[in-house]
Formats: C-alpha cells, sequence, structure tokens
C-alpha cells in the first residue's frame, strides 16, 4: 500500500493501479488499496473503472470506508 502512494504521489499512475491490483489479491478486503487503485484509474481518465474501484472499497467494508471519506 505505502508502494502504491508513493507511485501515485510521484504521478506513476499505470504502476500504481498495477501495485493496488497486487495487493488487492492478496487481501482483498484492503479498503485503502482499492481506494488508491480508483484514485490512479481516475487519473488515468478511466472513470468508470475508478468508480467501480470506489465501489469495491465500500463493499469490502463500509466501515471502514466512511471513516477514510471523513478524513
Amino acid at each position: 500500500a505505502n508502494a502504491a502512494k508513493a507511485l501515485l504521489a510521484l504521478d506513476h499512475y499505470a504502476d500504481a493501479a498495477e501495485a493496488c491490483m497486487t495487493i488487492v489479491g492478496i487481501e482483498p478486503r484492503h479498503v485503502g488499496a482499492h481506494i488508491d487503485h480508483g484514485v490512479a484509474l481516475s487519473c488515468l481518465g478511466r472513470i468508470e473503472a475508478a468508480r467501480a474501484a470506489f465501489a469495491a472499497a465500500r463493499e469490502a467494508d463500509p466501515s471502514r470506508f466512511a471513516q477514510i471519506q471523513r478524513q
């Protein structure tokens, strides 16, 4: 998750998206990885895929998703 955030900070969106998918493959309920994936996809102009990633974050853990949204 930290690598994905670093890649996002460096504007390496495709690499960040790939890193997030790796994390989600290992830990499907990792809300932060789903959210970061959505951000990366959004930055790549893949809006529908980004929406799906955000929906997956909400589905994985609704309370954690709400907590992150409030931050």
